[in-house]
C-alpha cells in the first residue's frame, strides 16, 4: 500500500472529514470488503439450516452499500 491510500475504519469516523481534505485516495473498498466478509461469516454461523448462495451474496451486498453509504455520508460531512 503506498503513501497516499487512507483506509476508513469505522473508528475513524469522527476524524475522516478534516483529515480527508490531505488524502489523495481512500481505499474504503478494502473495508467494506473486509467488514461485508466478517458480517456474512457470522450470519452463517447463526444461521439454522441451510444456507445457500444467494443468501451469501444478498448479505455481503446489503453489508457492502451499508458500509459505502456511511463512507459517502463522512466525507460528505453528513451524518
Amino acid at each position: 500500500m503506498d503513501a497516499d491510500t487512507w483506509i476508513l475504519k469505522p473508528s475513524d469516523e469522527g476524524k475522516a472529514a478534516d483529515e480527508a481534505q490531505d488524502v489523495r485516495k481512500i481505499n474504503y473498498y478494502t473495508c467494506s470488503v473486509k467488514s461485508s466478509g466478517d458480517y456474512v461469516r457470522k450470519r452463517i454461523s447463526e444461521a439454522e439450516g441451510n444456507v445457500y448462495f444467494h443468501d451469501i451474496a444478498s448479505w455481503g451486498e446489503a453489508s457492502m452499500k451499508d458500509t459505502f453509504m456511511k463512507a459517502i455520508r463522512v466525507f460528505s460531512g453528513r451524518k
